[in-house]
């Protein structure tokens, strides 16, 4: 596997190194946890071609990645996140790579997320 060579994520072009190195094939099973846009998704897409199952809360964001992956079997897009139970959460900053639960104060969008324990 490829290390930051001096620590520096973006010194080292991190995400397109590190982030890419992995020790996978064709047959292996990638979960993304919070999917965004389908960027990472995608280079692994064309590195190593495995099943990837994406987790996104925005659904926005959700709904265009089924548009960029729509004739690839081996990815499946989920519209909701993961959480210690299921439940609808306030996401803040969204439409951002940013978007979290964390941010009282501002104005959130509603979204679903599952128990990743069922």
């Amino acid at each position: 596997m490829i290390h930051s060579q001096n620590g520096n994520w973006f010194t080292d072009k991190g995400d397109e190194t590190v982030a890419l190195d992995w020790p996978i094939d064709d047959q292996a099973l990638v979960w993304e946890i919070g999917g965004f846009e389908g960027r990472w998704a995608k280079q692994m897409v064309d590195k190593y071609n495995p099943y990837i199952t994406i987790f996104e809360p925005q659904l926005w964001a959700a709904e265009r990645m089924v548009v960029k992956f729509f004739k690839n079997d081996k990815v499946r897009i989920n519209s909701f996140g993961l959480w210690v139970r299921d439940e609808r959460k306030e996401l803040y900053k969204y439409e951002t790579d940013g978007c979290s639960i964390i941010g009282e104060g501002q104005d959130g969008v509603p979204a679903s997320f599952v128990d990743i324990y069922d």
